[in-house]
Order: structure tokens, then sequence, then C-alpha cells
């Protein structure tokens, strides 16, 4: 194990032990969890983002992250005459190189719901292309009551630190220039695809026009069903026609009888605005106490070696005898996708192990199953899989859902998403680099990302053969 693994996985042990209490509930009353669970790891959870129940063999084992890439895009700039609408919202959300997302969430006491929420404020920065930072909010529910924890995650492009606000203690470890891209781009990408394009931009409809904080907007509403967890929520979003960018969200859930309550509410949606980079330094507080030595003039520290790319799982799940977990998913183009993923040893059967068995991937409700074809195939188990996904029908959605992961065991069934996120070119190649270094063997094939391309069009090409 090296010392950046092992960074790693005291982060997770410091995370998973701090929202610990909030996972000791009874067994009848774990299915009123609320679904905002933090994360397990400091390593990107945007402020704010809800993660979808899962099982509860999956629950215990993992919280859902979201990460992404870096983008090169196209900045637009609006004339008079062009008003913009919802479609392209990623991309124009992907050009800009600063924001600033505040809100506000609603908890409420399952137990009590007639007893008023508790506000949680939620805060997310980015200044790209290496510098975050954001809000993380885990809450446990129980007869006793709801109980809250909050963290604040920083990134300077240099180090990420963990700060536990309750119990006034933190936690750094010092980052690589490449994973601090990665993670920056990570929190803008995924908090976008989670909050601001839950469902199609075509289930949107135009309500009215408005003024809010001064700009006139037009105002969008979206009603979401989960049929998993049988709710319906109610997305409102103020848009400025001549920026295409929100500036305000509210999220409302519909009750039983009708009715609708708050959830979650951004009141500033703020881009390109100057962001000072101490923003994102923590300077720890005279009564926050260090859970590790500092790095600066540790004995033995070498600040000027780079920490490798991180190569551990970033969304696992787990139960019983079935695992699985996820890395990065990389857009090669609108209808194919790079995945890295890794399982457990498939079930006995008779012939050759078949490394998909009881594997599922979805590129979205309704649509045809998508193409699979090995890039790199392990063969053993705990190990990193390359499969390239490529949508027979058409182009990938911008949602968080524009491939989704299914494993299904004899005792578990987990779901997963696999995000396809942009890159610039030139920075793929080195992220494809430093995984491939870090994760493959030394005589695997090497791919450029050219030769990717071209053998996801070949795979569009024919008929889907065998896999």
């Amino acid at each position: 194990m090296n010392a950046r693994e092992n960074d790693d996985r005291t982060l997770d042990e410091l995370l998973t032990g701090y929202y610990a209490p909030l996972r000791e509930v009874s067994v009848d009353e774990r299915e009123q969890v609320i679904e905002r669970v933090a994360a397990a790891r400091a390593d990107v959870v945007p402020a704010g983002l809800t993660i979808r129940r899962r099982p509860l063999a999956l629950l215990a084992t993992a919280a859902c992250l979201l990460v992404a890439i870096s983008l090169a895009a196209i900045l637009i700039s609006p004339t008079a005459e062009h008003a913009y609408g919802l479609e392209a919202l990623p991309e124009r959300f992907f050009a800009v190189q600063s924001i600033r997302i505040r809100g506000t969430d609603y908890i409420y006491d399952n137990h009590k719901p007639e007893a008023p929420a508790v506000k949680v404020p939620t805060e997310f920065l980015v200044k790209r292309p290496n510098k975050y930072r954001h809000t993380s909010v885990g809450v446990g529910q129980s007869k006793n009551g709801v109980e809250i924890r909050r963290a604040m995650v920083y990134c300077d492009g240099r180090r990420q630190t963990l700060a536990q606000t309750d119990d006034k203690e933190y936690f750094t470890v010092p980052i690589g220039a490449l994973e601090a891209q990665l993670k920056t781009e990570a929190s803008v990408q995924a908090q976008i695809a989670s909050e601001f394009l839950k469902p199609s931009t075509a289930d949107y409809k135009k309500l009215r026009t408005e003024t809010y904080a001064g700009r006139q907007c037009d105002v969008y509403e979206n009603r979401i069903r989960d049929e998993d967890i049988e709710r319906t929520t109610i997305e409102t979003i103020w848009l400025d026609p001549t920026t295409g960018l929100p500036v305000h969200l509210v999220l409302d859930e519909v009750l039983d009888d009708g009715t609708t309550r708050r959830d979650s509410e951004y009141d500033e949606i703020s881009v390109n605005i100057p962001l000072d980079d101490s923003l994102f330094e923590f300077t720890p507080p005279a009564d926050y106490k260090s859970l590790v030595p500092a790095i600066d003039g540790e004995a033995g520290a070498d600040a000027t070696v780079e920490p490798p790319l991180d190569v551990t799982p970033r969304t696992s799940g787990a139960g019983f005898d079935s695992h699985y977990g996820m890395w990065h998913s990389f857009r090669l183009s609108d209808r194919s996708a790079l995945v890295i993923w890794s399982r457990s040893q498939p079930e006995p059967a008779e012939g050759p192990v078949d490394w998909l068995s009881n594997i599922e991937f979805t590129v979205g409700k309704d649509r045809p199953a998508p193409r699979h074809a090995w890039i790199y195939q392990a063969g053993e188990a705990d190990k990193w899989n390359w499969s390239l996904i490529s949508a027979a029908d058409g182009p990938f959605s911008d949602r968080l859902d524009a491939i989704s992961f299914k494993m299904r065991g004899p005792r578990f069934e987990g779901n997963d998403y696999a995000f396809p996120l942009r890159f610039a070119d030139a920075d793929l190649e080195k992220i494809l680099a430093a995984a491939a270094a870090g994760m493959l063997p030394a005589d695997a094939p090497h791919h450029s990302l050219a030769a990717l391309r071209a053998l996801a069009r070949e795979q569009l090409k024919d008929p889907p053969a065998a896999r």
C-alpha cells in the first residue's frame, strides 16, 4: 500500500466514523432515514446533493460519489438578439470559469412531521481549473429526533481538507495537480447533472416571466417522479435568457395529501465572478484539532513529489458475497464512453467465466441496451475493467443516469451511475495514461484517445456482436 492509498483509506475511516452515529437506528426505523446521506469520503459530494436510496446492504457499506473530468468548452457570448432557453444548459455551465452556489436544505423530523424544518445552509464554490469548496451534510433520524453533522471540504490545488464542523477536527492530505483538476470538474459536473438536469429538459414547461434579484427571468417547472421511493418532486428554475444560466432553483416535495413542502432552495447562483484563492484554503481555528500531523515541515515529507492519481474506487457497493467498484467514466463522443469498474468473482457456471454476468449497463429509460466491448478485461475479482459503452440509438443525455450500472447478486442488488464526463482531449490523454499506469499491468495493451474513438466508431457501425 503506498502513502496515497493510506491517506485515502484513513480519510474513509474518519468520515465513516464521523457519520457512524447517524446509522445507529433500529431495523424498523431504517426505512425512514432521510435520503440525504453524506459521503463516506471527503472526495466530492457537492452541496445539497441528494443521494438516491439504495438497498440496505449497499447503504451500509458505501455512499454514492459522483466524479467528473475537466472540460475545455467554448465560451458562449449571447447577443441582444438571442435569448437562451434550457437547451444546451450543460455546455453553457461547463464553459464558466468560476461558480458560487448558496442555498438551504430543509431537514424534517420523520417522527414529528408537523415540526418545522431545520434549515441547513449549503455552499458550493468552484474556481477552475483546480480549486473547490463545498459543504457536506449527514442526517440521521431516530425516535430521539434529527441529528445533523456538518463538514466542509476544501481543495486549494495542492491539498484537500475535510473540516468536521461539529467536532472541530480536520484532516488534510496532499493532492496532485491532475487529481485536483479532476475533482474540481467532478464538483461542477455532478452538481449540474444532479440538481439542474434531473430529467430531460423536454419535460420542463415554461410557466411565466418574472423578475428575480433584479433580473428578468423565464421560470420553468418540472415534476419529477421517482418510483423507487414513491416520491414526486417539483423543480422550479429561474433562467436568465440573456446568459442561458439559472439564477435561482427551488425543489419542493409533494406529500401524500397533495400539499408540498420545501426540500431545498438555491437563492444564489453566480458564475464568472472573482473568487480569491484564499477562499479555498483552510486555516484551522485555534480550537480545531488536527487528526494527522501537519504536512509542511513534517520529517521525511517531500513537497516536490507529485502525488499519484487516485485510482481507488470512487463509488462502491456490497452485499453478502457480491460487490463492485466504480472509478470514472469518460465521454469519448456524444454516443460513446469509457467506463472503468471492478467486481467480485461471478457465480460458478459451466464454461468460461463471464465477467458481465449479472451486470447491466443502461443509457436511459426505454432506450435500447447499449453496446459493450472490452478495452481491458482484468479476468480477476476486484481488478479494474475498462469497458467501451456506446448508445446505439443516439447521444447520451446530460443527466446522471446517462449511463447506469446495475449488479444483481443472489442476495444483493446494487445500482449506480457511470456518468460519462467531458474532458479536453489533451487532459483526457494525461488522465488515461496516469490511470493505466496506476491500475493496469505493464503488459496491458495501450490505447490512445484516437484509437479508443476509432474503436467506438466501429462499435456503432455493425449490429451488436457477442460480448
